[in-house]
C-alpha cells in the first residue's frame, strides 16, 4: 500500500501562514482556549477552511492523552444482535463526540485477541466485547489491568470480575 505524503494535508503551521498569524495563535483559534480577539480568530477560521484543514487527531491525543476513541468487538457485525448494538453505541459515541473503532472476531478466540491487542495499542478510552470465551479472557485482563474500561455485549466473564 502506497503511503500517501503527509505534506498533502494543511497543517497548523500552513493555516498560520495563511491566517499571518503566529502558530500558537492559530492553535488558540483553532482550539478555542486561551484569549484570541474575534478578527483574528475569524482570519484563521477562514484560513483554516480555504485550506481544508482538519486537526491532526494523533497529534491532539499525544498532547491531551486522550484519543476521544472507543473499540467494538463484535462476533459478527452482520447478525441483526450486534448491528443493533453497533448502531446504539455508534450514535451515542458520536453524540458524545467519541470515534468508534469497529472489529470482527467472527467467534475466533485469535482474532478477538488481535483485535483487542489493536484497540489497546491504539490507545482506545474503553472497550465493548462480544467475548468468543469466558474461560481465556487473558487479553480482556490486560486491558482492564491497563486501566481501559470494558463493557461486555452478549456474555458475561466472572474471571474478570476478580
Amino acid at each position: 500500500m502506497a503511503r500517501r505524503d503527509q505534506r498533502q494535508t494543511p497543517t497548523m503551521v500552513d493555516v498560520a501562514r495563511a491566517a499571518g498569524v503566529s502558530v500558537a495563535t492559530a492553535g488558540r483559534s483553532l482550539g478555542a482556549y486561551g484569549k484570541v480577539s474575534s478578527e483574528t480568530k475569524q482570519k484563521v477560521l477562514e484560513a483554516a477552511a480555504a485550506l481544508g484543514y482538519a486537526p491532526n487527531r494523533l497529534a491532539r491525543s499525544m498532547r491531551s492523552g486522550a484519543t476521544r476513541t472507543i473499540g467494538f468487538v463484535g462476533a459478527d457485525v452482520t447478525d441483526p444482535f450486534f448491528s443493533a448494538a453497533l448502531r446504539g453505541v455508534g450514535d451515542l459515541a458520536h453524540d458524545q463526540g467519541y470515534a468508534l473503532i469497529v472489529t470482527n472476531s467472527d467467534e475466533e478466540l485469535d482474532r478477538e485477541q488481535g483485535a483487542v491487542d489493536a484497540l489497546i495499542e491504539t490507545r482506545v478510552e474503553g472497550l465493548i466485547v462480544a467475548p468468543t470465551s469466558v474461560r481465556n479472557v487473558e487479553h480482556l485482563t490486560k486491558a482492564r489491568d491497563s486501566g481501559i474500561p470494558i463493557v461486555l455485549l452478549d456474555r458475561d466473564v466472572p474471571l474478570l470480575h476478580a
